[in-house]
């Protein structure tokens, strides 16, 4: 993928992949959730969103927010990010929570974010910045 600058010579696009991505939350040797992140492009290329998720029976033992402060450092020391950001369904506050104690800023409310089982639902936005 490229771009044409102003002078009309083909410049190409700036675009790294940093390996990995996606990371597992494992418990007695078996994966039990995830984290991962999606890397921005072109003006948003030094930012990342991230996502978890976590099995119902492993929940409400701080191993989610275990897992996110890892994945943010490691994505923190390993690439040129320097913004995490992520969202959170408003009802959704056990994961407001882990953004929360892994050290993310909520930065508001976007309403109509989600579409969740046939209808548009709120969601709340964190960052994190390096």
């Amino acid at each position: 993928m490229g771009r044409v600058s102003r002078g009309g010579s083909f410049i190409p696009e700036e675009r790294a992949c940093f390996l990995p991505l996606d990371f597992a939350v494992v418990a007695g040797g078996k994966a039990v959730g995830g984290v991962g992140f999606v890397l921005g492009t072109d003006v948003e290329r030094f930012g990342a969103k991230i996502g978890f998720w976590l099995s119902s029976r492993c929940r409400g033992r701080g191993m989610m927010t275990a897992a996110v402060r890892q994945a943010v450092e490691w994505m923190f020391a390993n690439t040129p990010i320097i913004r995490i950001f992520a969202a959170a369904y408003v009802s959704n506050p056990a994961s407001q929570r882990v953004l929360d104690k892994a050290g993310f800023r909520f930065v508001g409310t976007m309403h109509c974010a989600f579409v969740g089982n046939g209808a548009f639902v709120d969601g709340c936005y964190y960052e994190l910045l390096k």
